[in-house]
């Protein structure tokens, strides 16, 4: 029981100091990268990705530059039977 809880904890401390870093981190971004919003920057349920108010949602919260994703629909259909 003592050996699995050494085991335990051993592998459990480096985890927690990692996490610790990152935290400190997270709040010094460089200033020569740009925030790029995927999908027009969707964060919530609310608003549909790729959409018009994805975009200006992403200018509000200060993307330099959104990716959009295009899709043109192709569709033929030919009812008649003389179609060759």
């Amino acid at each position: 029981m003592k050996f699995h809880l050494i085991t335990l904890i051993s592998l459990f401390l480096p985890a927690i100091f990692s996490t610790a870093q990152c935290q400190e981190h997270r709040d010094r971004i460089n200033p020569k990268y740009y925030l790029i919003a995927h999908r027009g920057g969707v964060v919530d349920s609310v608003t549909a990705e790729n959409s018009a108010s994805a975009l200006s949602k992403a200018a509000e919260r200060g993307y330099r530059m959104v990716e959009v994703d295009l899709l043109l629909k192709v569709c033929f259909s030919n009812v008649s039977e003389n179609y060759r």
